[in-house]
């Protein structure tokens, strides 16, 4: 096919498909001699001040020298390259770390510990954090207080389904208990996920790749006589975007081609989906075979990413009235948006979820504010646009179904003190 036979524009004609998502690859190393490592560490940083941007997409060979310098003992090289990358990745905490240690053996030791505390309150992993916590000499995360006996009036058990950080889940148990006033344990146990119900990238081909495209234009038939079908959907998933990547690139859309191999490294790295449905019932068995006492709601709390029949994604799910919900903090991390580290944002989304499956769990009606921690959001965006705080309505709501008035920290802060209803 000859370069430039066809314009995408005339056969792509939902451009928003193909969204523009930083997803860095992870590049090969390509040799591991110093004095290779150096070279090639040298040629990025020349190149980044001509064009920072795109120097900062090879800045995984700046790390590479600078890790190598380390392991050699050359403290002061190592610093120099590690500076060199992180003004090219200042996100890269991982590294950032290993600056860090460099930096202690060159007794800078303020801007060491400067740097650990800094990973330690931004670090989303137990991994990282724990990292961070022994290069300042601190002792490893704190798991969250586990069940161990009857507890006195309403309490929250919560399950980890699947694996959980504990950084998260401490944090997140301990500042639900203070809001709601409820004692919360973890559950014994951890429920493992079973098999993924469904793929988020077949998913996304399926409902806007294959209707995004003019099948009938003679270079998109083409392209999947070449593949071996007549219609896409006779074509394997990832074989039939390799093809549309290859196509664009014929064709000299360089960025779209780019743009499109970043959708599919982040649908690829997040494809498996489990309904939050079949986790309910899951959690309800798991609750038949090891009940849990007295007054109690469950809260099962994973990292995986949820969905149902008809829908993209959600963020938790509950049994209404019921006292049992699942939430999922997957999509909140900085991993799954490609944006920088940062465990405040996590938590800040999971006490709103967390509020919101809990509620209706107990049978608290949906509020009508959106503003309130509970009310329905359709994006991340919509719920990051919500208040910390639950309205009044909701407020009322979890009063009535607990029989008590709710602690001080459920409040508004602007509706403390006087102005604290009554």
């Amino acid at each position: 096919m000859k370069k430039g036979h066809l314009r995408w524009d005339t056969l792509l004609r939902l451009v928003v498909l193909l969204s523009t998502k930083m997803v860095m690859a992870q590049l090969p190393v390509r040799d591991t001699n110093l004095d290779e490592a150096i070279r090639q560490a040298e040629a990025v940083i020349a190149a980044s001040n001509k064009d920072f941007v795109n120097a900062a997409k090879d800045v995984s060979l700046v790390f590479q020298a600078a890790r190598a310098l380390h392991e050699k003992g050359d403290e002061t090289r190592a610093a120099e390259y590690f500076t060199k990358g992180l003004q090219l990745s200042p996100w890269s905490l991982e590294e950032q770390l290993v600056y860090a240690e460099v930096l202690r053996k060159l007794k800078r030791k303020e801007e060491a510990i400067e740097i650990g505390e800094m990973v330690v309150k931004r670090a989303e992993t137990d991994e990282l954090a724990n990292a961070a916590l022994k290069m300042l000499g601190r002792g490893p995360v704190e798991g969250p207080s586990v069940f161990k006996g009857p507890v006195e009036g309403p309490w929250l058990c919560f399950i980890k389904v699947g694996p959980v950080e504990d950084i998260v889940m401490k944090e997140a148990m301990e500042r639900i208990s203070l809001t709601l006033g409820m004692p919360a344990y973890l559950a014994p146990d951890t429920v493992g996920l079973p098999a993924a119900d469904r793929s988020a990238l077949d998913r996304w081909v399926t409902r806007q790749v294959i209707p995004g495209i003019k099948w009938s234009h003679p270079v998109a038939r083409q392209m999947l006589k070449d593949l071996g079908g007549e219609v896409p959907t006779d074509i394997a998933p990832k074989k039939l975007l390799r093809g549309l990547v290859a196509l664009m690139r014929s064709e000299g859309e360089d960025v779209r081609a780019e743009n499109m191999e970043k959708e599919i490294l982040h649908f690829e790295k997040w494809d498996k989906q489990w309904r939050a449905s079949g986790l309910l019932k899951m959690l309800q068995s798991y609750l038949l075979r090891t009940p849990m006492p007295g007054n109690v709601t469950v809260v099962g709390v994973t990292g995986a990413d949820l969905c149902d029949d008809d829908v993209n994604f959600l963020f938790g799910s509950a049994l209404t009235g019921g006292k049992l919900a699942v939430t999922s903090y997957a999509r909140y991390t900085a991993e799954f948006n490609h944006g920088p580290p940062e465990r405040k944002k996590v938590l800040s989304r999971l006490h709103k979820q967390l509020l919101s499956g809990i509620g209706y769990a107990l049978g608290v009606p949906r509020p009508t504010d959106p503003t309130s921690a509970r009310a329905y959001p359709a994006s991340l965006a919509e719920h990051d646009a919500k208040s910390e705080y639950m309205s009044a309505a909701c407020r009322s709501g979890f009063e009535k179904a607990l029989g008590r008035k709710l602690p001080m920290e459920a409040i508004p802060p602007q509706m403390r003190g006087p102005l604290r209803p009554k």
